[in-house]
């Protein structure tokens, strides 16, 4: 998205890869792993997404999300930032069933969420792991 629509990239595990550094980030990711608490964790991915629009037309946070709600929740707290919700757009990418069929490779849902200053697109897609 960065290299070829221009997007300025997010990655959805901040949080996990700086928890070292990070003493706020830490408290997440012990949140998230110990009490089972995403919200601060997503949360975060929001905060996030809604800095880097300060600084640029176009963003796109990337993330595998395994659950509905943790995907309506960032949303939700991208509407509450002032993304508004007529602005926001659902995008599904199906797959083939006779084509995983003949895949023995683990398939792996990942979500991104695009966020312009005119729309906020949510683009939930699946991806092979194969070679």
């Amino acid at each position: 998205m960065q290299v070829v629509h221009g997007y300025h990239h997010v990655d959805g595990d901040i949080p996990s890869k700086n928890m070292a550094l990070v003493p706020k980030y830490r408290e997440i990711m012990e949140a998230l792993t110990i009490k089972e608490d995403w919200a601060p964790y997503f949360s975060e991915l929001a905060r996030l997404t809604l800095e880097a629009a300060k600084d640029h037309d176009k963003v796109v946070l990337s993330h595998a999300t395994g659950l509905n709600s943790q995907r309506d929740h960032v949303v939700q707290k991208l509407i509450e930032g002032g993304v508004s919700e007529g602005r926001i757009t659902l995008l599904q990418l199906t797959i083939d069933p006779i084509g995983m069929q003949m895949s023995s490779c683990l398939v792996l849902s990942c979500v991104s969420f695009l966020v312009t200053q005119s729309c906020l697109a949510w683009h939930s897609s699946s991806s092979s792991c194969c070679q």
